[in-house]
């Protein structure tokens, strides 16, 4: 992810940010390593899942897995794994990128009983996750990131339209959407996609702001999200 790198710049400092694990080996000394991997290793739909639920074979686990390789052929004492919700930030992509654009050109639609949760974070929240990990010494292993509040897909939805300059969200009955093309995302959007990050802030004092709080409330620049 590389858009995450100013993000992690203002909690770490140039000297300390490595983007890519290629880079470890170049560092003999490095005793920590942050791996970013994400919460897709849970597969499809999950709820509430937490670090020691099981994983399924995909892409997303695969890199994951060979991060975490290369941090220890690196020599790296102490590694880190955040799995992270989608990430909402400047740069953003996947999901949220995704929705942001159906938003943004007036093709999402609100739909009755079509409402699964899905946890999601920002970018700056994930930041600090790694940050207060990295300096809680005895911290290592696999951590789940998302800002905790689990926003429903409308709810996520409402707050970027408010970003996006009151975007204009229709609603449509669930009835009528079965008949409508945007059948196919029905079930899509019923999923639950949730993660516990019960055991982050059992560790430090993580206490992250709602994604939809933060995009109704931040003062930003005029190219910021």
């Amino acid at each position: 992810m590389p858009f995450l790198r100013p993000y992690l710049l203002r909690e770490f400092g140039e000297e300390r940010v490595i983007v890519s694990t290629d880079a470890a080996a170049a560092y003999p000394s490095l005793s920590t390593v942050v791996v970013i991997s994400t919460a897709d290793v849970y597969g499809i739909e999950f709820e509430r899942a937490s670090e020691s639920d099981a994983v399924v074979a995909c892409d997303a686990l695969s890199r994951e897995q060979s991060m975490e390789a290369k941090a220890r052929k690196a020599g790296a004492r102490r590694i880190l794994i955040l799995r992270s919700a989608p990430v909402v930030g400047t740069g953003m992509t996947g999901y949220p990128r995704r929705l942001v654009g159906r938003v943004a050109s007036g093709v999402f639609m609100q739909i009755d009983g079509a409402d699964g949760r899905r946890s999601v974070v920002h970018a700056t929240d994930l930041a600090l996750a790694a940050r207060l990990l990295v300096e809680k010494s005895t911290a290592e292993g696999v951590f789940n990131v998302s800002d905790a509040a689990d926003p429903t897909v409308g709810e996520l939805a409402e707050a970027l339209a408010f970003r996006l300059g009151q975007k204009r969200i229709f609603k449509l009955k669930a009835s009528w959407a079965r008949w409508l093309q945007c059948k196919r995302n029905l079930a899509r959007r019923r999923l639950e996609r949730t993660i516990s990050i019960a055991r982050l802030c059992a560790e430090t004092d993580f206490s992250p702001v709602p994604v939809t709080e933060y995009l109704r409330s931040h003062v930003y620049d005029s190219s910021s999200l």
